[in-house]
């Protein structure tokens, strides 16, 4: 139904499993995405991962490049890819 939301999920869904490896116990899709309430010129890409500990600074800095060079290959999505 959202073929360019689902290639960005599967891309973040990769990265953050790759980047967190084992710390990582799930993450899951929230918002409107979530609840069918999803309009692709306004809502936003949300996404909650759960973690065993705390992510290291490392992690942490790794995460945010990830986020700003999926944005930055999406620049529909740019300031729309919300992960908690």
């Amino acid at each position: 139904m959202h073929d360019e939301v689902n290639k960005i999920l599967a891309v973040l869904t990769a990265e953050i499993s790759h980047i967190l490896t084992d710390n990582l116990i799930g993450l899951y899709l929230t918002g409107s995405l979530s609840y069918d309430d999803f309009h692709p010129d306004k809502s936003d890409i949300d996404l909650v991962a759960i973690t065993k500990t705390f992510p290291s600074a490392q992690h942490l800095e790794a995460l945010k490049l990830m986020h700003r060079e999926i944005e930055k290959e999406n620049k529909k999505w740019s300031q729309r890819i919300e992960c908690s």
